[in-house]
């Protein structure tokens, strides 16, 4: 199962640290120098808690590629998928 969350260089490996992931950005008092790795578990415990309340079809729509912006407006407006993604990585930190 792909997570919501990712390293900032694409890849995570033991030395990184929640710094250098976009999870420090949804639970912004976390000590950014904890390994991913001890997180993660709880990560995807929390993913699978979620899943029966929207869907795996919507979740893994969520998790596809980020950069479709459907139903982006042409003025810069955020996309629904960008706002419900959003809001899922807040409700998962």
């Amino acid at each position: 199962m792909k997570l919501l969350f990712s390293s900032n260089s694409g890849t995570a490996t033991r030395e990184t640290a929640l710094k250098d992931t976009n999870f420090e950005e949804h639970y912004p008092s976390i000590n950014g120098a904890i390994s991913w790795q001890k997180v993660k578990p709880y990560i995807k415990h929390a993913t699978q808690d979620l899943l029966p309340l929207v869907s795996r079809g919507f979740y893994d729509k969520l998790t596809s590629d980020p950069a479709t912006t459907e139903n982006a407006g042409s003025d810069g407006t955020t996309s629904v998928k960008e706002t419900i993604l959003e809001l899922a990585k807040d409700a998962l930190a």
